[in-house]
């Protein structure tokens, strides 16, 4: 999904959120056992596909545009960033690029209050 998300937005963040919004209404399309027994190339023409029904896309093209070199290079960064950082999975949470965030997705928003209000003061 991230090279499709890059390939797609071509440094436009406005249009890089907009897609990902377009394919996280569509994951019960491709989400765990719906693509059990899919191949990667299959989820490519998937994807292939959401750039097509969502701006009309041409589908040859935007799934060469996927394969380039510099896309992989832009979609790999912001993962291998994370990993050195100890994020493996998502939702990983850092603030302030801190490894140990006292608040996950089971705290409560004063939980989230108490850690994030004392950095806004600073």
């Amino acid at each position: 999904m991230s090279l499709a998300l890059f390939a797609f937005a071509e440094g436009d963040a406005d249009k890089f959120y907009d897609f990902t919004i377009f394919i996280f209404e569509r994951q019960s399309q491709f989400y765990n056992g719906r693509f059990l027994d899919k191949t990667h190339a299959d989820l490519l023409q998937l994807v292939a596909s959401f750039a097509q029904q969502h701006s009309g896309q041409e589908r040859e093209t935007f799934l060469k545009r996927m394969a380039d070199s510099d896309i992989y290079e832009q979609a790999r960064t912001p993962i291998r960033y994370a990993a050195t950082k100890g994020g493996w999975a998502t939702p990983t949470l850092f603030i302030n690029n801190a490894n140990k965030v006292p608040v996950d997705h089971k705290s409560t928003f004063a939980d989230w209050q108490a850690v994030i209000e004392p950095l806004l003061l600073d």
